[in-house]
């Protein structure tokens, strides 16, 4: 304190840098001989931190004075010894208390339980600590880091109060001690913890509580392992090894899963009852007959050891810490006796107790040894005796207390815990109680034997530390009590012993410590207690003698300390004491002599320092103006100072006089962003180009109307190539369904909407109706009927199938082209099987692309929009190859095409059945032909088209037609009025067709194949029999139809139906759909359905032909896919095109593997197939009868066999036998047939 006070007087005051002021002194660097410097009360220090330090020797118990301590840290050190109790007085201790990682012994004081401020972590693990975990640490419940016990020597039971520590997260570690006893269920209280929980390694014993399943939070590290656990996990534990990532942790080193009775010696299982031996009752009940006197039960022996004591439930249990039993034959005892006093023991079940050390008295439940209280010593190992006057104990010491010298006080006169020093101002001798005062003129330090007299020019009242120096302004004598203020004009410094005179030109009050200059605008003579003022007009400056006269263009007051500048707007003459104001339209700054006029864009009122610039929104174009003008409408002006006004750029308006700015038409509320305007316009009157005007409003331009001027109204809009509209009042655009008959541009008002917008050869809605003498084309829309034009193609077929008709006539070409089939013919049945599945495959995706274009799909990307472009003859839409326009006068509509694609079938139909009757008739009865079977063979591949061309004929699109109302026109042929007869006749005619194909041509296949199902699929016998039995059935080769369920295993005798069912679904039903999201779903749905279907019923007798078709479901699956993607606008460009190169590729692919043999079984048949085939063609050109090798069932339909006659193996006689359908097939072409 003393050397502190020297503060106020020293200039250069340094003590605290690179110094530990503050800090506890000697005891780390005196830790080897166990001692602690003398403290005199608490200190400052908050934080006590040795880690890693080699500290050695016991903690000492000072430490306990240190009541500020926020933290306490002595990790990884060698301390040793026990925890001093008085640690327990650092109750101000939050962030860290932790002496883990040394070698300190003995209990853990129950002390330690005030820390309850304590909220971050406990740390004691890894030292030499015994006995029990006190119950009081349970109070340190503001935890929410870490408690760590682990790794010491711990004994008995878990404090139910540890669960209170429901805030830790970090760690709660107990692990590695001898703890004991069941796992409290208190502990189910630790719902913070997250990390890491640890009971391992101890001997804790009977079942896991199910409470411990409420720590839901816990992630990590979750360790029960090596205890005496037994019986089943609860339920709400091993649920935890959900949540619990890493170190789940219970059942090594445990007994889990069995009853703690078989695994603990000391819990027993209820005995099993014995049975009792009654004899079996007489035949006549006696109603007073008593039962039997049960058996008695059998106990077995009891031997109990030393340590232990029989328990009210009749078993040997050990007593706890700080008991003991000495017995070892029986009567056994029923409790365990208390340690004497000045002994203890550490651990359950034991059989004696240890004396406490030299100057340690025990425990009072006899678990540790202690120290006497503070201000006793230990007398004779015995008792504790009270410190006498003038002595003190800061612990208990051994024989006798310390003595307090001079300087110090005790404060009691016995039992004193400290010796403390004296104060400053006061004094003591030896042994003393309390310190005496010193006099007046008289002070002392801090533990001071006497008081010292002051100095001449210093003072000091009664009990001072210090003599105080006489203040600035005042003297003194030695040892004076106080000190004398100076007299008026005189001053003194500190200390001083006498006043001096002021010099001239200063002044002083009485009791001054110096004396002061005269102010500015005033003066003084020599010794002068007061100043004089300056006169007006002049000035002076501090300690001036005599006063100056103001220059020219300034003026002061009287007093002044300097002459003043005139203020701006304001002039003078030199010497003035007062300032001119300027006139307006004028200014002048600051000291000026006369006023100037304002330029043009500026103005000033009277008085004015500075010319104002006009405001932003006016301008003034004089100079010497006092005001601005505001700018006119369609003008502004940005900045200030403005000469002129600017006019509004184009896009922006200026509604209002004087506007700051142009406001941009698309920022305003009462226009948007679709308007705009000329430049310089109050308004904003047009439209930007991306919108058009109608009645005065601006709407966005639909797509495909151009955008490159701004202004357009609705009767202006211009189209591109490929758009149409109905009207020039009509809003709604709309995309040509033949972008080359749209060329685009206005219509004029001179011209129809036709010529207008339509190419020559195209009119009609949306340009699709072609004129006389042209014909729609694919690409190029209305084109002129020209052989080489519109015929190229039908021409270029009917060429070719003369020149195969002709060339397969000669009988040198059927011959060769009959033997070349008899040896191939195995091979193009596999073939046909594989390309019709690739053909149906394809037609489905060239319709379902043609679909999703409909409804607004995005355009799928080349490559493959022009592989499916190539091969959208597979969809056989005879109405799209040939160019009926040129056949008609008219225009050829979607009704022309309905007709004739659902009446030539039908007719066909009819034509045969009329030839075949009447042949039956001519032939007296003979072999009546399936007609009917045959015409639904044929229309397997053209169904979808005709169907999908039925479904087309109901859905209508709704056009804008402006002021001549709204159009409604067939989605599929514009060309057809919806609000027609013509149309709804149509309709009339398509519903009748969707009960004969769509729906008719399904059910009629289902009845045929179920007419045959007793020999499709008898049911009854194994499926390699019937398969066989099926080939050699002589009225399924005569049912053209059938050939269809002889691809199928017999169970499925019925999938054909499927199979048609399921291309209706993904060519015609789609057509059902309003929007492009509904058709999505449909297709993606039973593309993802009947791949399902495929893979799960493997319905193909043929394994390879199964593989083949379940590839083409998944290329419809992932070209459904595909076009999910594009229309989402998840993948474009080069990543689209990869994607359409693959989807490509696999179609390749696909063709490739039709003619891919997979296997050498495949091979090898093939091989027998065609010698046998061979042989038959033989056989066939010398008009023999039609024979089959017994080896082998070709797929011709021939029976019979090749064996040896007499069936011993040894080639014998060959006998050939005639199979009944080449007889039958014989009997015909001998008949003329």
């Amino acid at each position: 304190t003393e050397v502190q006070a020297l503060s106020s007087s020293v200039r250069s005051f340094q003590t605290t840098t690179s110094n530990s002021i503050g800090t506890v002194c000697g005891w780390q660097s005196s830790m080897a001989d166990e001692r602690f410097p003398t403290m005199d009360g608490s200190t400052s220090t908050t934080s006590i931190q040795y880690y890693q330090e080699q500290l050695t020797g016991a903690i000492p118990s000072q430490f306990g004075l240190m009541t500020e301590l926020t933290t306490f840290s002595l990790n990884t050190n060698q301390l040793g010894s026990t925890i001093p109790s008085q640690l327990g007085n650092l109750v101000k201790v939050t962030s860290n208390f932790a002496m883990r990682s040394n070698s300190l012994t003995s209990a853990i004081p129950t002390e330690l339980g005030k820390l309850v401020s304590m909220v971050t972590s406990f740390y004691l693990s890894t030292n030499k600590l015994t006995a029990t975990i006190p119950t009081e640490l349970g109070r340190l419940s503001k935890m929410f880091h870490s408690f760590s016990l682990a790794s010491n020597s711990l004994t008995s039971s878990i404090p139910s109060e540890l669960g209170a520590f429901n805030r830790i997260a970090l760690a709660f570690d107990v692990g590695t001690n001898l703890l004991s006893k069941a796992i409290p269920s208190e502990l189910g209280g630790l719902v913070g913890m997250k990390t890491f929980l640890n009971l391992g390694s101890n001997k804790l014993s009977l079942a896991i509580p199910t409470e411990l399943g409420n720590l839901v939070k816990l992630s990590t590290s979750f360790v029960l392992q090596s205890n005496k656990l037994c019986d089943d996990i609860p339920t709400q534990v091993q649920a935890l090894s959900s949540t619990v990532v890493s170190g789940f942790s219970i059942s090594t080193g445990n007994s889990l899963g069995s009853t703690c009775c078989e695994v603990l010696s000391d819990t027993t299982c209820n005995p099993t009852t014995l049975p009792t031996l009654l004899p079996s009752s007489g035949p006549t009940s006696l109603p007073t007959t008593t039962a039997p006197t049960p058996l008695p039960s059998f106990v077995p022996t009891m031997v109990c050891v030393a340590g232990t004591y029989v328990s009210e439930a009749g078993v040997c249990t050990e007593c706890d810490i700080g008991r003991y039993t000495e017995d070892t034959m029986p009567p056994w005892p029923t409790s365990c006796s208390r340690c004497p006093v000045g002994k203890i023991n550490i651990a359950t079940g034991s059989s004696s107790c240890t004396a406490c050390d030299e100057g340690k008295l025990s425990s009072s439940d006899r678990s540790s040894c202690g120290d006497c209280d503070a201000g006793t010593f230990v007398f004779n190992a015995t008792s504790c005796e009270d410190c006498p006057s003038g002595y003190y104990a800061p612990t208990a010491q051994v024989d006798a207390c310390l003595e307090c010298g001079a300087g110090d006080h005790t404060k009691v006169a016995s039992k004193a815990t400290t010796c403390s020093s004296c104060d400053g101002g006061t004094y003591s001798e030896d042994l003393a109680i309390n310190c005496s005062i010193c006099a007046v003129g008289t002070a002392s330090s801090s533990r001071a034997a006497s008081c010292s007299d002051c100095e001449a020019g210093k003072h000091a009242g009664v009990g001072q530390s210090r003599c105080d120096s006489c203040d600035g302004g005042t003297w003194s004598n030695a040892t004076a009590s106080s000190c004398t203020a100076c007299a008026a004009g005189r001053s003194s410094g500190t200390s001083a012993a006498v006043c001096t005179a002021c010099d001239a030109g200063k002044r002083s009050d009485g009791g001054a410590s110096s004396c002061e200059s005269c102010a500015g605008g005033r003066y003084s003579a020599a010794g002068s207690a007061t100043c004089a003022a300056c006169a007006g007009g002049t000035f002076s400056n501090a300690g001036a003698a005599s006063c100056t006269d103001c220059a020219s263009g300034t003026h002061s007051d009287e007093a002044s300390s300097a002459c003043t500048k005139c203020d701006g707007g304001t002039w003078s003459n030199a010497s003035a004491s007062s300032c001119v104001t300027c006139v307006a339209g004028r200014s002048s700054t600051t000291g000026s002599a006369s006023c100037e006029d304002c330029k043009t864009g500026e103005f000033s009122t009277s008085g004015s320092a500075s010319c104002t610039a006009c405001a932003a929104g006016q301008y003034q174009s004089s100079t010497g103006s006092s005001s601005c003008v505001n700018c006119t409408t369609g003008k502004h002006s940005a900045s200030t100072g403005s000469s002129i006004c600017d006019s509004c750029a184009e896009g922006y308006f200026a509604s209002d006089k004087g506007m700051v700015s142009c406001e941009k038409c698309a920022s305003e509320s009462q226009y948007g962003s679709d308007y705009t305007s000329a430049e310089g316009s109050p308004t904003c009157n047009l439209c930007v180009r991306e919108s058009y005007m109608d009645d005065g409003e601006c709407f966005e331009k639909p797509e495909g109307v151009i955008r490159t001027h701004a202004g357009t109204t609705l009767e202006s809009m211009s189209l591109e190539r490929g758009w149409y509209r109905f009207a020039p009042s009509a809003a709604g655009v709309y995309l040509c369904p033949s972008i080359p008959n749209c060329r685009g541009g206005k219509i004029r008002s001179n011209e129809s909407t036709d010529t207008s917008l339509c190419r020559d050869g195209s009119y009609g809605p949306l340009c699709s109706i072609c004129s006389n003498g042209y014909f729609s084309s694919d690409g190029e829309g209305c084109a002129l009927c020209e052989v080489g034009n519109a015929w190229s193609g039908p021409l270029a077929l009917l060429v070719l199938l003369v020149l195969l008709t002709g060339v397969g006539s000669l009988p040198v070409v059927r011959t060769r082209a009959q033997i070349f089939y008899q040896r191939i013919e195995s091979h193009l049945v596999e073939y046909s099987q594989r390309g019709t599945a690739f053909f149906v495959t394809m037609q489905i995706l060239i319709i379902l692309n043609q679909t999703h274009a409909d409804v607004g799909g995005e355009k799928l990307p080349n490559p493959y929009h022009d592989f499916l472009e190539v091969l959208s003859f597979a969809t056989l839409d005879l109405v799209t190859f040939v160019p009926f326009d040129c056949l008609y006068n008219g225009s050829f509509d979607h009704l022309d095409a309905l007709l004739i694609e659902s009446l030539v079938p039908l007719g066909l139909l009819v034509i045969a059945q009329v030839f075949t009757s009447m042949h039956w008739l001519h032939s007296h009865g003979g072999k009546h032909h399936q007609v009917l079977s045959a015409w639904l063979t044929m229309l397997f591949l053209v169904l979808p088209v005709i169907s999908r061309t039925i479904c087309s004929s109901f859905r209508c699109d709704a056009f804008d037609g402006g002021d001549l109302g709204e159009f409604r026109y067939l989605s599929s042929d514009t060309s057809l009025n919806c609000d027609t007869a013509r149309y709804k006749m149509m309709v009339g005619f398509a519903l009748a067709n969707v009960l004969v194909y769509p729906l008719g041509c399904p059910l009629l296949l289902l009845v045929i194949l179920f007419k045959f199902k007793g020999k499709l699929n008898p049911g009854d016998r194994p499926e390699s029999e019937v398969i066989a039995q099926r080939k050699e059935d002589p009225e399924l080769a005569a049912e053209p139809v059938t050939h269809f369920s002889m691809l199928y295993r017999p169970a499925y005798w019925w999938y054909e139906v499927y199979n048609m069912l399921r291309r209706l679904m993904l060519t015609c039903a789609v057509l059902l759909c309003n929007d492009l999201a509904e058709t999505t779903v449909l297709v993606i749905s039973v593309a993802v359905v009947t791949l399902v279907i495929e893979e799960e019923a493997k319905a193909y007798l043929n394994p390879f032909l199964t593989a083949f078709t379940h590839t083409c479901c998944w290329q419809i699956v992932l070209f459904a896919l595909y076009l999910l993607l594009l229309d989402a606008q998840m993948t474009s460009g080069h990543q689209a095109m990869v994607i359409s190169v693959l989807l490509m590729l696999a179609n390749i692919a696909l063709v490739l593997t039709i003619f891919f043999d997979t296997s050498k079984k495949t091979s090898a048949r093939r091989e027998e197939t065609h010698r046998q085939q061979s042989a038959l063609a033989l056989a066939r050109a010398s008009s023999r009868p039609m024979f089959r090798f017994a080896t082998g069932v070709p797929e011709d339909g021939l029976s019979g066999g090749l064996s040896d006659g007499d069936g011993d193996g040894d080639g014998g006689a060959i006998e050939l036998t005639e199979n009944p359908l080449a007889k039958e097939a014989r009997e015909e072409r001998e008949g003329g047939v």
